[in-house]
């Protein structure tokens, strides 16, 4: 039987990136790191833990 694609929550499932982040000149290995934190961060505390 067919079954469609699950519908994510976007807060769950995704982050996002903020688009000045790439107007500040940051190397790959920098955006990397920072995205990761970013994926880390608490949304209720903005507080990211593994920082």
């Amino acid at each position: 039987m067919y079954q469609p694609w699950q519908k994510h929550d976007p807060a769950k499932y995704y982050f996002m990136v903020p688009n000045e982040v790439f107007s500040l000149g940051l190397n790959s290995s920098e955006l990397s790191i920072y995205s990761y934190l970013l994926r880390c961060e608490d949304r209720k505390t903005y507080q990211c833990h593994p920082s």
